[in-house]
């Protein structure tokens, strides 16, 4: 006979084992498969093994110790409703993993996914209610989590990302040590940056024409990867990737600009992607276990939502506090005392999403971008909308640069500091093509990059339109700092004679299918890399049409999109027709967005503004007026045959005076000599 206290301990631990049993199918398992196989996760939020570990026992255990709690106390009012939670609960979690299994398999639409959760759940309770071997298994399945857990720590891809193996060779010596400070900006392509003469428009981004001034500017430099993971070890370690899928850690890349120079330098490191510094020298200590425990909610989210088919990992902690980590390395930068200094920056600039405006003022607008569909652009309007969005960013990006130029004055070293400034890859905006993955259409967007060199004592500019790419931009570095290493480089040093090569662009694109529509170039039979034609990559970046044509008002050039974009800045009364159109709009949110404007501010939520038109089946130019004025201008996207329409209209800061407003819609007739407004009720 066993004793009442044993009865109520093994029915206790019954309860709780098929708790964690069950969490594990729904929770632990979906959300350790995600971060194990995406180990970007932590390097990009900062994490350690501490925060992997805390975050696979948190998920792991804690949902399941929470609802047992409920349940206890539930007990304590009624045995028979606690049992009908326990099993509710059950229920409701083996529906959950039939959905999530069949989300893995097949598209549905999202009722669908809902009607097969309900029925495994409605047959799921039947099934642990009225059989006791089913419950028997649940229990036993309980180990389950733990091996879960062991499994993600010890032997899933992100297990590498925590450990810190012997470095390569560092330099046997250095025959020219000045300072160095190097910054690699994020997804920016050359093509931004230029104006009209394939120089840099030094109206919109003066202090890249600061830079250039006094540097070596390698024009026609590209990227070997459309992927940061795999673009910034190859400018870092001078070599091609051996494997898209690796994980960007010292134990990957052992032989690297930071383990070379280690012995020689003060390191003053600003990882984000990557883990190739030893001994933990990076600067940039972000909040990593919160950042990556909110991350693995997100992703767990995304994994069983009904309505969501693809994983979004949204927006990371480097992207979302840019502006704290870039003020951050700025101040970091401190005189050079007896050891030179190496100051190195991965800034997450202009990266989407495109929040920012030229002066860096939050227009907190939505991370997603609308016209996207699968990695791909769907329409024009909502790509070029989005350019301009980059070219506002990118304007930010230039205030950085500012900065860093601003701060080396200031200490009395920029003419004997060698600075260095690259970006990882660039960004398509061509509408009908993948943002980031490279096709016969858009690969000059991606591959072509900026690349700038200024040695020390160099005050002159000095336009190198020679082949170059990632691989050469730390052999360049070496050449001129007189490095002495015993390893192997497949770039090349611009600062020597170069041997002729074959003008043939290698580009490593496949292996990572988070970034990449289903129809993506694949490389040739033999070959890990596709080829471009480096030539004609080179003449499309150099006779592309400026992305923002020049103006009489560098305030407003960014903003006036399309063949009406000079509308912006016009007063509006003039142009008014006597008519009113037969649509009606309406501004998202536009009351608590529009209620206190303040061009002055930190955060301008009324810069990014999504209309919804109705009654219009076709693509229209939308207007919008604000005190007598028109302020933005755009394109109409249609959503659907029944006359629903969408656009996105960017408001410029300098046509913006304090207080309340009241923002009107317009449709735009006639042509941009003879232009009419027609007014739309808005609401």
């Amino acid at each position: 006979m066993v004793s009442k206290p044993r009865r109520i301990l093994r029915r206790e631990l019954g309860a709780a084992c098929e708790l964690v049993a069950a969490f594990g199918y729904a929770v632990t398992q979906p959300a350790l498969d995600l971060l194990g196989r995406n180990p970007g996760v932590f390097l990009e939020r900062g994490s350690d093994h501490r925060d992997a570990a805390l975050i696979a026992l948190i998920t792991a255990l804690l949902p399941a110790t929470c609802v047992y709690g409920v349940e206890v106390m539930i007990g304590f009012a009624s045995a028979r409703a606690r049992r009908a939670f326990h099993v509710a609960v059950i229920a409701a979690l083996i529906g959950l993993t039939a959905m999530i299994a069949v989300k893995a398999g097949v598209e549905l639409a999202p009722l669908l996914f809902v009607g097969i959760a309900v029925a495994f759940a409605i047959v799921g309770g039947v099934v642990v209610t009225r059989f006791a071997t089913a419950r028997l298994f649940l229990r036993y399945s309980a180990v389950g989590p733990p091996l879960m857990v062991a499994v993600f720590l010890f032997a899933s891809a992100a297990s590498t990302v925590f450990t810190d193996p012997d470095t390569g060779p560092p330099a046997t010596a250095i025959e020219r040590p000045s300072r160095v400070v190097m910054l690699v900006y994020d997804e920016l392509p050359l093509v931004s940056l230029l104006d009209a003469e394939g120089q840099i428009d030094a109206e919109l981004f003066p202090n890249f024409a600061r830079l250039a001034a006094t540097s070596t500017w390698y024009r026609n430099h590209s990227t070997v990867s459309p992927y940061t993971e795999v673009a910034v070890p190859a400018i870092l370690s001078g070599r091609y990737p051996r494997d898209t899928r690796a994980i960007p850690t010292l134990g990957e890349y052992p032989d690297n600009l930071f383990t070379v120079v280690r012995d020689h330098y003060e390191l003053n490191v600003s990882e984000v992607t990557t883990r190739l510094c030893p001994g933990g020298c990076s600067s940039n200590n972000r909040p990593g276990l919160a950042a990556a425990l909110d991350t693995t909610m997100k992703l767990w989210w995304d994994r069983v939502r009904p309505d969501r088919l693809a994983i979004s990992f949204g927006e990371t902690a480097a992207t979302r506090d840019v502006r704290r980590t870039t003020r951050r390395f700025i101040r970091s930068l401190q005189a050079t005392a007896t050891t030179p200094r190496l100051d190195f920056a991965h800034i997450m600039l202009p990266h989407e999403p495109f929040r920012f405006t030229a002066n860096f003022q939050d227009t907190q607008a939505p991370a997603g971008m609308p016209g996207v569909a699968y990695l791909r652009w769907t329409d024009g309007p909502g790509a070029e909308v989005a350019r301009r969005r980059h070219l506002l960013q990118l304007q930010t990006a230039d205030i950085t640069l500012g900065h860093v130029l601003d701060r080396l004055v200031a200490l009395d070293e920029f003419n004997d500091t060698m600075i260095v400034v690259t970006a990882d890859h660039g960004m398509s905006f061509t509408s009908g093509e993948p943002l980031r993955s490279v096709s016969d259409r858009n690969f000059a967007e991606i591959m072509w990059t900026p690349f700038f060199v200024k040695r020390p004592q160099q005050n002159r500019a000095v336009v190198d339109d020679r082949i170059s790419e990632s691989i050469d931009v730390l052999p360049t570095m070496f050449e001129a700092m007189g490095v002495r290493a015993s390893i192997d480089f497949d770039g090349v040093a611009h600062g020597l004679p170069r041997p002729e090569r074959s003008d043939v662009r290698r580009l490593y694109q496949s292996g990572r299918t988070a970034f990449e529509p289903a129809d993506v170039l694949r490389p040739e039979p033999g070959l890990d890399y596709l080829q471009f034609d480096g030539g004609d990559g080179f003449a499309e970046v150099l006779a592309a049409a400026p992305l923002v044509p020049e103006g009489d008002d560098p305030a407003l050039r960014t903003y006036r999109i399309g063949p009406f974009g000079s509308l912006i800045g016009q007063p509006a009364a003039p142009l008014l027709a006597d008519r009113t159109s037969d649509h009606a709009a309406s501004i998202r949110n536009w009351k608590s967005r529009w209620a206190s404007v303040d061009p002055g501010a930190r955060t301008l939520p009324w810069v990014y503004n999504e209309v919804f038109l109705n009654g219009s089946p076709k693509s229209e130019t939308v207007a919008l007026i604000d005190n007598g004025v028109v302020v933005a201008v755009g394109q109409t996207a249609v959503l659907d045959a029944s006359g629903h329409a969408f656009v996105m209209l960017l408001v410029p800061p300098a046509l913006m005076v304090p207080g309340e407003h009241r923002p009107v819609v317009a449709i735009v007739r006639g042509t941009p000599e003879r232009p009419e407004l027609d007014p739309v009720v808005t609401g």
